[in-house]
């Protein structure tokens, strides 16, 4: 109990510290860079359940009070995004954002708990057999509408997976880097932690920036989330899948009009024990060829993927300053599979 008190207060402060700052850049319509959290100075030896009521805290702390605009990606955007390295996306290990990280892509977006549920007989190790406590934020890649046009909604979604005396692990996964038209379901097609490349201009500069850091900018690996149980147990022998889906639940999908929207308010109409998401993995020994994967073979690599797991939602979406400009998702190369 002392420990949670102790975390409890540190959060109060942190979360007046990151309120506070954005207080003083009132009026600015730009994007805001991360202000230094300051975690306690044991947060990596918490409990995860107690890391993740640390940044619940935040998260729940600094409610936008009504929802901030989407953010275009325009040529200044992307210019000041190929200024920004990229190297801490696959390389800090914290919960938190480094000072002055700006995100380019997925500005705004919700914030929820969830569990993740293993289906009987899963195979796979580590993470993948249960988690308590994590944290999902639903997002989309740049802003869907312009005047009242539909610019494409590119859906997408990170998770944040803690674990007992050790660094969170975390994945991220798109529909496509090619948006969905104007269909403005966020439910209506499947997530991915690997998507076909594209040949859009914005899509081949993402595709260069991320170049600079790892050999396969569309993919993302996973390893890492069979490497550890939530409790902190290493594995023996990691069993992780190559790829994964995040299938919308039918319940989820119907809910949800496709005409133009703010699709954050269907976020925040979902409750505590949802089923937001069926986890579906495909196995290495499929040797899928992601050399020459296109969007025209998204159908057939999904259908060979196994029902694992699901997420399970612990709490009702949040729009926030932290968990916009605060909170952050690591990256983990492909290559480190």
């Amino acid at each position: 109990m002392g420990m949670l008190r102790k975390v409890g207060i540190v959060s109060g402060v942190a979360a007046g510290v990151f309120a506070a700052f954005l207080l003083l850049r009132e009026g600015d319509t730009g994007r805001i860079p991360a202000n230094v959290v300051e975690l306690p100075a044991h947060y990596e030896a918490l409990p995860g359940c107690e890391k993740q009521a640390f940044l619940w805290n935040l998260t729940e702390s600094t409610r936008h009070p009504t929802l901030p605009p989407f953010q275009k990606l325009g040529p200044s955007q992307v210019l000041k995004m190929q200024l920004q390295s990229v190297l801490p996306k696959m390389d800090a290990k914290s919960d938190v954002a480094p000072p002055g990280w700006i995100k380019y892509l997925h500005a705004v977006g919700s914030v929820a708990k969830f569990s993740l549920e293993p289906v009987m007989g899963s195979p796979y190790t580590g993470l993948f057999r249960g988690t308590k406590c994590g944290l999902i934020r639903l997002s989309l890649t740049y802003n869907p509408v312009n005047g009242s046009k539909s610019e494409g909604v590119a859906p997408g979604a990170a998770l944040k997976f803690f674990v007992d005396g050790a660094s969170s692990a975390n994945f991220s996964a798109l529909v496509s880097l090619r948006p969905q038209g104007d269909n403005f379901n966020f439910f209506e097609h499947s997530l991915s932690n690997i998507v076909p490349p594209w040949s859009n201009f914005g899509a081949r500069v993402v595709h260069k920036i991320f170049s600079a850091v790892t050999k396969y900018p569309e993919r993302l690996g996973l390893r890492e989330l069979g490497e550890t149980t939530d409790t902190g147990q290493r594995e023996a022998q990691v069993v992780a899948p190559q790829q994964v889906f995040l299938v919308p639940t039918k319940g989820v999908s119907a809910l949800f009009a496709k005409e133009m929207h703010d699709v954050r308010e269907d976020f925040h109409s979902l409750r505590e024990g949802e089923v937001l998401y069926e986890l579906h993995a495909i196995d290495p020994s499929q040797n899928i060829d992601y050399d020459h994967y296109s969007e025209a073979d998204k159908a057939a690599v999904q259908a060979k993927a196994v029902h694992v797991a699901n997420v399970v939602l612990r709490s009702g979406f949040v729009s926030s300053a932290f968990g916009d400009a605060g909170l952050f998702f690591r990256h983990q190369r492909f290559n480190d599979q």
